[in-house]
């Protein structure tokens, strides 16, 4: 009982600090940009790699470590959030294609706006190339999990 209380308060603890790291992501895009458009698939894309990875790593301290419904349901839940994530990245990578990211820096110095276009990019490229590789190995990953909990009593 005192183990899962532990567990818990280690999840929300995790998950606060995902919030805030991916918010801090965020911040000099946030800071530098106009009418950015990609706030929420950023986020997401930063908020899942963190919390994804984690979960990979660190399945034993998980509340849900021996609760095999909410792996099956992470399971299928990872097949649309891959779409998501893939929907994200074509739509930045269309509007990056077709108009440029230039339109969210054009008030910034020429200098500056090199800068925060080069930060915008390759963030939002590597968290959500990041975040879909997380949710394929995760999926494995509670794949064996559940077999381990079956079989062996193991996480």
């Amino acid at each position: 009982m005192a183990l899962n209380n532990y567990k818990w308060k280690f999840e929300l603890v995790s998950i606060a600090m995902s919030v805030l790291i991916s918010l801090m992501v965020l911040l000099p895009i946030y800071a530098n940009t106009r009418d950015y458009a990609f706030y929420f698939f950023n986020f997401c894309f930063v908020f899942l790699f963190l919390s994804f990875t984690r979960y990979i790593f660190l399945l034993r301290m998980t509340p849900f470590s021996h609760h095999q419904l909410t792996k099956l349901i992470f399971i299928f839940l990872a097949i649309p959030l891959i779409w998501l994530i893939l929907d994200g990245v074509g739509q930045f990578q269309a509007h990056s294609d077709e108009i440029g990211l230039q339109s969210f820096v054009e008030h910034l110095p020429a200098d500056k706006q090199v800068s925060i276009i080069s930060y915008m990019k390759n963030q939002m490229l590597f968290f959500g190339s990041g975040s879909i590789v997380a949710t394929i190995i995760l999926a494995l990953r509670l794949i064996v999990s559940i077999w381990r909990v079956k079989n062996t009593s193991k996480v």
